[in-house]
This record gives C-alpha cells, structure tokens and sequence, in this order.
C-alpha cells in the first residue's frame, strides 16, 4: 500500500488517499477522507460537497500514478476543464466507509473504484503520456552558439517520453537560416550526426544582417524522406545579440514543447492505426452487408476491417487505417445517400456510430399518461427539495408563466422502444412528457417540429429522484447531423435552456435524452435510472414583440 497525504488549499479540509495494486488489471482502488466546514448548519449540503470533492479527488490521485506528478502539474489546468474527465465517467463503484459530524466539520471516508483502462484511453486521447508507454529516441542538433542548456531539454523532453540520447553542437555561423530547412542540408546532418529516425533541429532566425536574433525555432525531420514533420518557433519581438538571449527567453522556448507540439504520431512513416467501430443501428445481416459495401469499403483510407463482435442491433470492426480517428470522424460526418450517423469519440483509438437508414425513419404518438400517485410523490418532493425560492419561482420559471400546480403533472408518456430512427416519439410543443432512462446504455430519442416563424426553441426539464447517472440532451437536426449539446448542472434538477438558430431553423428536429457516459461492462451499484419531466415550445423573436409605456 501506498500512502498519499494531500493537503487541499481549502478552509478546514483534510484528505488521505490510499492506493491499493492488489486488484483487477483493468480497475485500482482509491481511498480518500476529507474534511469540510458545515455552513449554516446545513449537513446535507456539507455531506454533498464532501461526496463530489472526494470523487473528484479520487480521480486526480489517479490520474497522478498514471501519468506521474510533473506532467500533472504541468497540465493541471488542461485536465481540470477537460469535459470527458468526469469522476462518474470512471469511478465504477463508491462506497462510504465512514463519515460523521464534529465540531461544525463534516468528515466523510470514501472507497472508490476506478476504471484505469477507460481513463488511461481518455488521457491518450489528450496526448497526455502515461508513465507505462514506450520512449521514442531521437537526436538533437543545436546551434552551439545557443546557450541552451541540453540537460533542461533532455528533462523538458523527458516528460512526453522522448529520449534525447544525441545532443550535438554545431557551428552554423556563414550557413543563412533560410538555407537550414533544405533537403540536401538535413540530408547532411542525418548522415554525419544522427543514427536515429528522427531529428530534432534548433537553431535562431537572424536579421538580414545576420547579427541579431529574431525568434528560436525547432524543426522534426524524417530521415526515410527528409520530410518536415513538425515546426515551431519563439519569436523575439526586439531582436537581440545572440550573447544578449537571458535565460528567461531560453526557458519560454522550452515551454513551447508540450503535449500539442510533441506528436510522435507521424513520426515513422507507414505505421497504420489500429481503431474500433461500434457501430449501432444494424438489425439484420443484408444492413451489415450494406453498411460494409456502402460506407466502409468507400473509405479509401481503410486499409482492411474485420468484423470482431455481434450482437443485436450492434457491431464493432476492428479496422487498420492510413488515417487517425480524427479523419475517420470526419469521414463518417459526411453526407452520404444511405445513412445518417451520430458520431462519437468515446476513446483514443474508438469511435462509436449510430447509424439511422435515411429510408426508414419510423415516428410513433406518445402514450396519454395514466396518473401514477407514487410519479406524483416524487414530482413534489424533487420540487421541494429545490427550496422555497425555487418552488416560488417555479410557475414562472420553468413550466410557464403563472400556471396552477397541475402543470406539472405530465398528460404525456414516453412509448418504448424508442432509441434509434427506426423507433422515435413525436413530440408535440407546450405539452409535458414523463420519461425514464432505465440505464446507463438507455436512451430516448424525440422529434420535434417547428410550427412558428421563431428560431428560438426552449426546452425545459425537470429531474425527478436520486439518480448517480449524468443526464445530457443533445439536440440534432433534420439529417441527425448534430446542433448543440445541453449540459444539465448536476446540482440543480430543474433546468431551462434555449438555443437560437442563426441560418435557416429547421421544420423537424430531434431531442436525444442519455447518460453523459453511457454503457459501461461491470459497472455496480445503485440509482443507475431516472424519470424526467421535458416539454419545448419556440419563444417569439424579438422583433415580433411589441412594447407598450
């Protein structure tokens, strides 16, 4: 056992993580206790903000051991904004060992389990090097009039796993810095300098003159085909004596080789990328053949494809590829004549598809709603759990202006299946629908239709019950191609977005309900479904209203 003690820069708060190794490869341990204020008295709230600190915390410990505490510091800003590195999206199970009440202190010890496989994709997918991955060795050649030191770069590199192993100094002065990126000169570095594939070449850009220093630069050179992989310069405003270059101007060009300008990618020529297809919305054997004949063997880039996994309504291919998944993103987010596809990075190196058959578009009525007492219950508690403020200001906030309480009793409901194109709901403006996400893997899907001269739709939601799944709507337009993405806060169950369209709004869109993070194998524990309340109407434009004094 490890032990971390971690002291956070907040008021009164206290955290110990342990990691244990002794587990599945796929999964590792975390467990953190902490400390915080109880303010006002309000313990549920101190309970709440202890549960979220902690998962998030448990999180960054893991992130640490996997790619270390330099590159963490050093992209701590990256990975804190970073959407998909959610603590729900790998903490496969939390437990609380213990908590308690002391001395205005809430104190909560929590156990968690996370999923370092997915997480480990998740942060190569953010360029991001893991302390498991290979070095890649290439040779440095720098202008020996520079005074860069090459133990700071040999660290500086150290950290995306690149290995300096040949620092050589050369004297370029009479050699013109325009003349340094041509073919027959790198072609005479790699040969008296460089055993390696690949060369890392530093050198100043100077003033006509050739007597002060305009900006430092580093060029990637391939040695199969003396190619110009990669280039980036610091550019001097004032330029300077070479002797006048201070160490702080040094130290701002070593910044610039970071997680976006190290890409080892492209650095061997011929390497083909190995992706995954999960591609769902194929039901029968002639639509796999078809989505093969149509789509994959179109693809130019793809090299081969393999069918690795079946199961109903879903397929994945293992395919090799010319291209990264960037390119094959793009490709699938082309119109084509056979499909609409929903497109989504989920990893590194998987891309998940939802293929929807432009001729087979099957939209069902809603179900009319027969009340439920026990639906009621939980309507009215979620409402109140919002404060009295909140259930004040609901009639006018949320579900219209002024409306009496039966408002948000639903008169419509969900009719299942209805997770693809093939199985869709119609749903009507101004009218309140009662879901339910049964699943992470669950999803709802309705279209929505645009009745007025407006291009501004507001879709309302409430969240009804305890849920540890992460809602989210998305919305698409008439082609599945998609529009915007509605992120629901996790602290509020009631929420009201509007979106409005700048070019021509579309007569028929549609409204997507999931899990932020959708399915994943093994995963444990409670509270993994929701109800929801959604209704959407167009609000008037803004030169349709008139004012009166």
């Amino acid at each position: 056992m490890k032990h971390h003690k971690i002291i956070v820069p907040l008021v009164a708060v206290y955290l110990l993580l342990v990691f244990s190794t002794a587990l599945a490869k796929d999964y590792e341990t975390y467990r953190g206790e902490i400390s915080i204020p109880i303010v006002e008295n309000d313990t549920v709230l101190a309970r709440n903000n202890a549960f979220h600190s902690l998962q998030n915390l448990l999180l960054s410990a893991a992130i640490q051991d996997l790619i270390g505490p330099t590159l963490y510091q050093e992209y701590q800003y990256q990975i804190s904004k970073n959407n998909t590195l959610e603590a729900s999206r790998f903490l496969v199970s939390a437990k609380v060992l213990n908590e308690r009440s002391e001395d205005n202190l809430f104190t909560m010890e929590l156990e968690g389990r996370i999923q370092i496989s997915t997480l480990s994709d998740v942060l190569r997918g953010m360029n991001l090097v893991l302390k498991e991955d290979p070095w890649f060795t290439v040779t440095v050649i720098m202008e020996s009039a520079l005074a860069l030191s090459p133990d700071d770069l040999k660290r500086r590199l150290g950290l995306f796993h690149i290995m300096a192993s040949n620092v050589q100094l050369v004297d370029l002065e009479g050699i013109p810095w325009q003349e340094r990126s041509k073919a027959d000169f790198i072609e005479a570095l790699f040969q008296q300098y460089s055993s390696s594939g690949i060369l890392y070449f530093i050198d100043t850009i100077t003033d006509d003159e050739g007597y002060s220093v305009k900006g430092i630069r580093n060029q990637v050179f391939r040695r199969s085909d003396l190619s110009l992989l990669d280039s980036f310069q610091l550019d001097i405003p004032i330029p300077k004596p070479m002797e006048s270059l201070d160490e702080s101007t040094l130290d701002r060009f070593l910044r610039l080789y970071s997680i976006t300008s190290i890409d080892v990618d492209h650095y061997e020529e011929g390497v083909e990328s190995t992706l995954f297809l999960r591609v769902e919305g194929l039901i029968s054997p002639y639509e796999i053949h078809q989505f093969e004949e149509k789509i994959l063997k179109t693809n130019r880039s793809l090299k081969s494809f393999v069918l690795v996994r079946k199961a109903t309504g879903s397929v994945e291919y293992q395919v090799k590829s010319k291209h990264d998944l960037n390119d094959l993103l793009d490709f699938f987010n082309r119109k084509n004549s056979q499909y609409y596809f929903i497109t989504e990075k989920v990893a590194s190196n998987i891309l998940l598809i939802e293929a929807f058959d432009r001729s087979i578009v099957q939209v069902t009525d809603l179900l009319e709603w027969d009340m439920d007492q026990r639906i009621l219950d939980m309507i009215t508690e979620t409402i109140q759990q919002e404060g009295e403020e909140a259930t004040s200001d609901i009639q006018e906030s949320l579900f219209g202006q002024s409306l009496p309480q039966m408002e948000y009793t639903p008169r419509l409901l969900e009719k299942e299946p209805n997770n693809n194109s093939q199985n869709l709901n119609k749903m009507p403006p101004d009218s309140l629908v009662l879901g339910n996400i049964s699943s992470r893997a669950d999803e709802d899907l309705y279209q929505i239709s645009r009745d007025s001269s407006s291009s501004t739709l507001v879709v309302e939601w409430l969240q009804i019950g305890k849920t540890t799944l992460s809602p989210q709507l998305r919305l698409y337009d008439d082609s599945f191609s998609f529009v915007n993405n509605f992120r629901l806060s996790p602290s509020k169950e009631m929420n009201k977005y509007q979106y409005t369209f700048k070019e021509q709004t579309p007569h028929k869109l549609y409204l997507r309900i999931t899990d932020r993070i959708g399915f994943i194998q093994g995963e444990t524990g409670g509270f993994k479904s929701f109800y929801y309340l959604l209704r959407y109407y167009w609000q008037p434009d803004e030169k349709t209203l008139s004012v009166s004094n």
